[in-house]
């Protein structure tokens, strides 16, 4: 009987690690922060103009 207590314990675990991967793979693909609190950039272009957006808004400070 534990053993199948176990064994549903480790695929509820495993589905678990499943959607939090394929969530971050969303993430990542969509650009969007990260749980780590990393933001993926798509483009070389998207990086700097998220750059000159906050320069702007510390030069208007």
């Amino acid at each position: 009987m534990a053993t199948m207590v176990m064994e549903r314990r480790a695929k509820r675990i495993a589905s678990a690690r499943l959607r939090r991967v394929v969530q971050m793979d969303e993430a990542y693909r969509l650009g969007d922060e990260l749980p780590t609190g990393i933001r993926r950039y798509r483009s070389k272009n998207e990086l700097l103009s998220s750059i000159r957006s906050v320069m702007d808004k510390v030069d208007a400070e």
